[in-house]
């Protein structure tokens, strides 16, 4: 996959209606972003990742995105994260905060193309990461805007390939 998500980017997958992508294409999720930043906060669960040495680090967070990604369409093409398909790893977004003008922060930061540092805000370079409830069990998770399910969710990359056999 490309991009993967666990917390309020996965909310905004599921709150997403099917109806309204039909009506108003990817703006749709724009629309219910701007009624999801009328929330106080977001909950907040564990997530675990493993670095290139192997340490492990635990934070609590509120959203984690897994990008390997190198550019992004609309509104997102001036995002840089110096992530890629050919690399290995993740390029891992940590939200370490549940107040929503933090995030607000961090999307006119990447948006404007600017990508300054937003101090909630963490990236860090993971081949895994696995994501735990602490109070509320409805976290979601995503993989390239598809739902996968709620917490707990642990994702990696594999060292093996995968074919894809696809009729003509």
């Amino acid at each position: 996959f490309v991009a993967a998500g666990v917390g309020s980017d996965a909310e905004l997958m599921y709150r997403t209606g099917v109806a309204a992508k039909e009506r108003w294409g990817r703006n749709a999720y724009f629309l219910e972003m701007a009624r999801m930043t009328f929330r106080r906060a977001y909950p907040m669960f564990q997530v675990e990742w493993e670095n290139d040495a192997g340490t492990r680090t635990t934070h609590e967070v509120s959203l984690v995105m897994a990008i390997r990604a190198s550019r992004f369409p609309g509104l997102l093409r001036l995002v840089k994260l110096g992530s890629s398909l050919e690399e290995p790893a993740y390029r891992l977004l940590l939200f370490r905060t549940d107040q929503v003008r933090h995030f607000l922060h961090y999307f006119a930061s990447v948006a404007s193309g600017m990508n300054w540092r937003v101090p909630q805000v963490d990236m860090v370079r993971s081949r895994w990461f696995r994501c735990t409830p602490l109070h509320e069990p409805k976290i979601h998770a995503q993989a390239d805007g598809e739902l996968l399910g709620r917490v707990p969710v642990e994702v990696g990359i594999a060292d093996e390939t995968v074919r894809l056999l696809m009729p003509e």
